[in-house]
């Protein structure tokens, strides 16, 4: 072994002695991947950015529906004109807008427009009518003749709110309540032809004629002509709803729900009748219960 190597391997030696005694290592250092990079902690990964997630404040919405049964009364006063018994079971449609106050109650206005319904007819009816002749105490006995079509159409402007029933799915259940304003219209087209068939003494019993005795001959019959009558008016409408909806989409819901409508007071139309007399059919006690479905559609 020469100089040269002697000092190299002397050298080599003292190195190593040197690297075995200091107190930290390249092992201390790095011990393994990039991940483990500063320590037994390792490098912290960055959390996820949280998605923004933007709730609906307000929505629209389209509804058509029907009613079910209409517990109205109909009345008729002046003659023995028949009225319907059985309301027709009536179609509408609907708008509305609304907004969530939380994410479980919403408040809205909502329009709803009614088909016209009949009240009365369109027929002809044949009853018997009685009526004094010219203030005396003669009465004449007619057999009448009447074409008579009553119909009511309504307009409802409400204003409602609405618990959705939180579920955790996307069918919620519903409860609501509304106040609003009403607006019936009424109309009325009318004809009638009347026949005296006989008459009588109020104060005389026995005093009766086939010929209508003791009628002039102006008063054996009477024709008035076909007519159009019409009347409105606005009342106080309640509502109470109970219903559920689906949620299709984020932005789109279908809901589904009944309806029973309160509407205050009555609306009533008068016509004339044979020899003066008049006849008023009268729309009251109004009661609905109603089914509707529809989409709403959120607005962010």
């Amino acid at each position: 072994m020469n100089v040269r190597k002697a000092r190299f391997t002397m050298g080599l030696m003292a190195g190593l002695a040197l690297v075995g005694s200091t107190p930290a290592t390249a092992a201390d250092w790095y011990s393994g991947g990039i991940k483990d990079y500063g320590g037994a902690g390792g490098v912290p990964v960055p959390a996820p950015a949280p998605i923004p997630v933007s709730s609906a404040e307000w929505y629209i919405g389209v509804a058509a529906g029907g009613v079910l049964v209409d517990d109205s009364t109909i009345d008729e006063i002046g003659t023995s004109m028949p009225v319907r018994d059985n309301l027709n079971k009536t179609m509408y449609g609907g708008i509305s807008g609304g907004t969530y106050l939380t994410p479980n109650i919403r408040a809205e206005v909502s329009f709803d427009f009614y088909d016209d319904f009949k009240v009365a007819g369109p027929s002809e009816e044949h009853y018997m009518d009685a009526q004094a002749i010219d203030d005396t105490t003669i009465v004449g006995h007619y057999a009448v003749t009447r074409f008579d079509k009553v119909k009511v159409g309504r307009t409802t402007a409400m204003f409602n709110m609405f618990y959705d029933i939180p579920t955790g799915w996307s069918l919620r259940p519903y409860i609501g309540g509304g106040v609003g304003v009403t607006w019936r219209s009424m109309t009325r087209t009318s004809r009638e032809h009347a026949d005296c068939l006989y008459s009588s003494d109020a104060s005389d019993p026995t005093f009766d004629g086939t010929a209508c005795a003791g009628i002039n001959s102006s008063l054996q019959s009477y024709e008035l002509s076909e007519t159009k009558y019409e009347t409105d008016r606005f009342d106080i409408a309640l509502a109470a709803m109970a219903g559920f909806s689906y949620q299709i989409t984020p932005d789109i819901i279908w809901d589904n729900g009944y309806q029973m409508l309160w509407e205050s007071n009555a609306i009533q139309i008068t016509a004339p009748t044979h020899a003066g007399a008049t006849s008023t059919v009268t729309y009251g006690d109004t009661i609905q219960h109603q089914f509707r479905t529809g989409l709403r559609f959120n607005i962010d």
